[in-house]
């Protein structure tokens, strides 16, 4: 019979929090490190689905391995759940096999050195709590918990995603990693106050949330999600920055970040997105930007190669501060449904303010484009940019939109005499100077009126393109020298 803890009391305290499922606690007697093994727990017995599994390092135990010979149940797994007299961090290590449990927490104690740790390479893990906390990382105030899923790997949870409950979490999925959320929970980084997450993800590597739930990065926490590849979906919504004074910022540089709900980028918080690679979509919804107060604030650079498209509006400044700058290759569209509202907004409401810079970058909304509604407006064109629309409207305030060099309105409009009304309504913004040309002086343009050509270009005045001929000239001579 093995030596039992001294720290038995405080295993009972929280394994009261589900009175009706015993202890199993990792004591690694035999020291082989297995899951299945039953001197490797504190009571000589393999947990089963009645049994809550506690996981730590008291003593240097080490890793606890799940491989693809074992097939492992428990009620709860708590990594670092109890509060032993060292502080060293528990690990759980899976390379095959499967593991059911109800719930799974990485980090559920304060004050460990390190984060406790759950390693997937492969098998599958299916947690079926469905209105109970189901995948939690960095669960209470001052815990660390770390995950790290990799190759063929599949998690399925019946409820929710956190990665940093109340505490701090990180979560890093790479290969073809899959995990999922199936029910009605939500997928949150950064949850409660005081909290941090982190996500990463690598690959053809997948989060999913496929149930009811929404997705929060950042909610009454701060929150960071990294996509270099693979997909980060949900069926619900996508908020960035829920709660005011708290941050959800977002890093693309490859696969798909989509949700079917609405997006929301700086709800009530401050969030800043960078599309380097890849795509961000809100699949048949709209995408709002500085949503909720004028404190919120959502900011979006695309750079070359990468997209963001909403399927219904997209709102830059729906009630607070919303910038979008489209860079040299860098697409914003507002045109996936086939409805109408495929508007693209600035200053949606008043005492909102929105702002969208085309530095050589390809704009289109499938219907309208409103430089300034209710709120204030900005638009800074330039560089051989592009923007599209079925129409555009322009606020009556001088300097809503500066043009520099050349730059082209492209409309879709079908017919001729909807093209005349909408090409003589911008040239009288121009006219008004509510279309100027930066740095002051007069713009200069060419009018296609060709049939499914319609276009307005703008080109440099003609001392400008004087200059830059003889540069060009300039230039040659040296080259040929």
């Amino acid at each position: 019979m093995k030596t039992k803890y001294v720290w038995f009391a405080a295993v009972l305290a929280a394994a009261l929090t589900v009175p009706l499922h015993a202890a199993g606690i990792w004591d690694n007697g035999s020291s082989n490190g297995r899951w299945d093994t039953a001197l490797n727990w504190d009571d000589d017995a393999v947990p089963t689905s009645s049994i809550v599994a506690f996981i730590q390092n008291e003593a240097g135990l080490g890793a606890c391995l799940i491989d693809s010979a074992t097939t492992a149940n428990a009620s709860i797994i708590r990594i670092n759940g109890t509060a032993p007299a060292v502080t060293a961090p528990g690990k759980l290590v899976m390379t095959g096999g499967s593991l059911t449990s109800q719930r799974l927490f990485v980090g559920d104690i304060a004050g460990m050195t390190a984060p406790a740790m759950f390693q997937m390479s492969g098998g599958t893990v299916n947690l079926t709590a469905t209105a109970t906390n189901g995948f939690v990382i960095g669960n209470v105030a001052g815990s660390q918990g770390k995950a790290v899923i990799s190759g063929n790997s599949s998690l399925t949870t019946g409820h929710n995603v956190i990665v940093g409950g109340s505490g701090s979490g990180e979560l890093y999925l790479s290969n073809n990693a899959v995990v999922k959320a199936t029910g009605s929970g939500p997928i949150t980084i950064g949850s409660a106050a005081g909290s941090t997450g982190y996500l990463e993800i690598n690959d053809s590597a997948k989060l999913q949330g496929t149930g009811s739930g929404n997705m929060t990065i950042g909610h009454t926490g701060n929150g960071t999600a990294v996509v270099n590849g693979g997909e980060l979906s949900t069926a619900g919504s996508l908020y960035l920055a829920f709660t005011s004074g708290k941050t959800g910022n977002l890093t693309i540089n490859g696969g798909l970040v989509s949700s079917n709900g609405i997006m929301y980028i700086g709800s009530s918080g401050s969030s800043t997105v960078l599309i380097n690679g890849g795509a961000l979509k809100a699949t048949s919804n709209n995408i709002n930007l500085g949503r909720y107060g004028t404190a919120s604030s959502g900011t979006v650079v695309i750079n070359n190669g990468a997209s963001m498209e909403g399927g219904l509006a997209i709102n830059i400044g729906y009630e607070g501060v919303g910038t979008i700058t489209v860079n040299s290759g860098g697409i914003l569209k507002a045109t996936s449904a086939t409805t109408a509202n495929r508007n693209i907004n600035l200053g949606y409401v008043a005492g909102s303010s929105g702002t969208l810079i085309i530095d050589g970058g390809y704009v289109e909304a499938a219907d309208q484009v409103n430089i300034g509604l209710a709120g204030s407006a900005f638009g800074d064109f330039k560089n051989n940019g592009v923007l599209r629309f079925f129409d555009l409207n322009v606020k009556a305030v001088a300097n809503t939109v500066l043009i520099d060099g050349y730059f082209t309105f492209q409309s879709s409009v079908a017919s001729e005499s909807g093209w005349a009304t909408i090409r003589d309504k911008i040239i009288g913004y121009i006219n008004n100077g509510y279309i100027a040309k930066a740095g002051g002086g007069s713009l200069v343009y060419t009018v296609n009126n060709t049939p499914g050509q319609y276009a307005i270009n703008f080109v440099p005045e003609p001392a400008t393109l004087a200059i830059l001929g003889i540069g060009s000239m300039f230039m040659l001579r040296r080259n040929r020298r």
